[in-house]
């Protein structure tokens, strides 16, 4: 695990450089989201926990953060078991996260097979038009090409979804919070359990996915089954339960 104080000296840094190339306003939210992540380091971990110093776990880390440091609203999130990834298909986290962020690709791992979603493949003229290319006026790189920066959130799959999230520091560097542990800083490229899936003969890259918020210059794209499948799952249990 690395050093957090070693850690903060690399984050100053990378921001200082990330500020010269983003917007002002991207940079300080960015900023204020990396700051609220780490007054949450050792909280402790606790299934659906929302406090601070108190409880939290994956999911609700990643709400309270970005809700405190006001890049969204607060977010409501329904009941969920602690072993639902293991029995349903239905990708619940994926559309809690893709309520307020689009996927983009970042790095070797997020370019295997089973971490991609059906546009971000070469074919197809959806694929073409919508990913490849950048805003003149916006100078930002191609989000098909973009690298998790500081921020952004991963996304790994467990059981049969993806139900596993963080916090971008500096990829690999993140912080998020898990049984056992609960919120710790961590460099994802070490801990085996986050890279690898698998017995010792038959291991391979866990699969993992990058997301960044609309607001930081996602573009506003079609959606494809399986995304809209997953924001269904997520928002249809979640208005029945802001209903009770």
């Amino acid at each position: 695990m690395p050093d957090i104080e070693t850690e903060r000296a690399r984050g100053a840094q990378a921001s200082a450089e990330s500020s010269k190339r983003e917007p002002s306003c991207e940079a300080s939210e960015r900023a204020a989201v990396i700051a609220e992540a780490r007054a949450w380091l050792g909280t402790p971990y606790h299934h659906m926990g929302r406090v601070k110093g108190a409880g939290v776990d994956c999911a609700t880390l990643l709400a309270e953060v970005y809700a405190r440091a006001g890049v969204i609203p607060p977010v409501a999130i329904p009941y969920y078991p602690p072993d639902w990834h293991l029995h349903r298909d239905a990708e619940r986290y994926l559309g809690f996260v893709l309520e307020h962020a689009q996927e983009i690709r970042g790095g070797a791992q997020a370019d295997a097979p089973d971490n991609r979603s059906s546009r971000l493949s070469p074919e197809g003229s959806r694929a073409k038009s919508a990913w490849s290319g950048t805003s003149k006026s916006s100078g930002r790189e191609p989000l098909c090409e973009a690298k998790p920066k500081p921020a952004d959130i991963a996304l790994w799959k467990f059981g049969r979804c993806f139900s596993h999230g963080a916090i971008v520091l500096d990829w690999p560097l993140v912080i998020h919070a898990y049984a056992g542990k609960g919120c710790v800083l961590e460099d994802a490229s070490r801990a085996r359990w986050l890279a690898q899936r698998g017995e010792r003969s038959e291991r391979s890259p866990r699969p993992v996915k990058f997301f960044r918020l609309m607001r930081w210059g996602a573009p506003a794209l079609e959606t494809d089954s399986s995304e809209a499948t997953a924001r269904a799952e997520y928002v249809g249990p979640r208005l029945h339960a802001e209903r009770k």
